[in-house]
């Protein structure tokens, strides 16, 4: 397994002004970390903060769509996580950004060239001025 890196904050806001609060899912990251399903990790879908995002170019000759890795934190702890193609036009016009929020409301865990990752494939933003965005 990938290892995990240690975070700072459970509890975070989605802008200084704004001071909407989010609760993340605090042990999220370690458990998806080791399961096999998404169903491993039973309750309601994991509340998870976005540190990062970064376009991952497709294969030549446009055989392969351009994903985005992103990096995914869950206030104690943060791993890699690639974001379903659907999403693309959303990480475009900026729905989907850095130090936003999402719920995972679909997901699967990964194995990709020895790292551990998350596959998201549904979800739910969580913006500082209160939109939502589902994916």
């Amino acid at each position: 397994m990938a290892p995990l890196r240690a975070c700072n904050s459970a509890r975070i806001y989605s802008s200084p002004t704004a001071m909407s609060e989010f609760v993340l899912s605090e042990g999220f990251c370690a458990k998806a970390n080791v399961a096999t399903s998404s169903e491993d990790i039973p309750g309601p879908p994991p509340v998870i903060q976005i540190l990062s995002v970064k376009k991952i170019v497709g294969g030549a000759g446009n055989i392969a769509a351009d994903r985005h890795r992103v990096i995914i934190s869950d206030g104690v702890q943060f791993m890699q996580a690639m974001l379903s193609t659907a999403a693309n036009e959303r990480v475009e016009d900026g729905t989907f950004r850095r130090l936003g929020v999402m719920t995972l409301t679909k997901w699967e865990p990964q194995n990709l060239k020895g790292a551990r990752w998350v596959e998201t494939l549904y979800f739910t933003i969580g913006l500082s001025h209160g939109f939502i965005a589902e994916f």
